[in-house]
């Protein structure tokens, strides 16, 4: 079946809801600024198919985050780059944070001055919770590892140290730095190598 206007409508309206993408364009001089609906949804604002002004949504962006925005945004203006990206905070009107990456492209009159914007905004909020989640399993193992009153390491197939916690120098009588990057084998008892030969295997 040929694809008409409004099917090609709905499934670009459904490739932005699926991926979280919202499509914006701005008019510099005026700061009026179009959105398609995803992109207002991102934004937790009602969509509206009229300019809006740019600052509508400027005044979203995290206080911490909008000095760094703009600066980025400068910075690509004053290089004569063609494009710019960066990854900040907005925090919705219902009061919920959300982490947004923007990717935009500026468009240039004949002498070079920038009159236009577009591009893409990201909602990678769920990736960056699933970082801080991460981050905090490996500073919890960290710490466990750490402090534990067991003699605790990591080595590779090789049987050499790749980490040792402090429990486990003092049980060895060795340092970290002697340690690391050394065989278990080396202090281990000549007549148990092939024993821990068998059980690394």
């Amino acid at each position: 079946v040929p694809a008409t206007a409004g099917s090609s409508e709905e499934l670009l309206a459904l490739a932005e809801a699926a991926v979280g993408i919202g499509i914006w364009d701005i008019e510099l001089k005026p700061g009026l600024l179009r959105g398609r609906p995803q992109f207002f949804h991102i934004m937790g604002l009602e969509p509206t198919d009229q300019p809006v002004p740019v600052e509508n949504t400027r005044q979203l962006r995290h206080p911490q985050d909008r000095e760094r925005v703009m600066q980025a945004f400068h910075e690509a203006v004053a290089s004569a780059s063609d494009h710019f990206e960066i990854e900040y905070r907005i925090i919705r009107p219902d009061g919920q944070l959300r982490w947004i990456f923007g990717r935009g492209r500026l468009i240039r009159d004949a002498n070079g001055t920038v009159v236009r914007a577009n591009g893409v905004d990201v909602d990678i909020t769920a990736r960056k919770l699933a970082e801080a989640a991460l981050r905090e399993g490996e500073e919890r193992f960290r710490r466990v590892f750490e402090q534990s009153p067991l003699g605790k390491a990591m080595a590779g197939l090789d049987f050499r140290f790749r980490s040792v916690n402090p429990a486990l120098c003092a049980m060895l009588g060795y340092s970290q730095e002697e340690l690391i990057g050394r065989s278990f084998l080396d202090i281990v008892h000549p007549d148990d190598h092939d024993t821990c030969a068998r059980l690394g295997h």
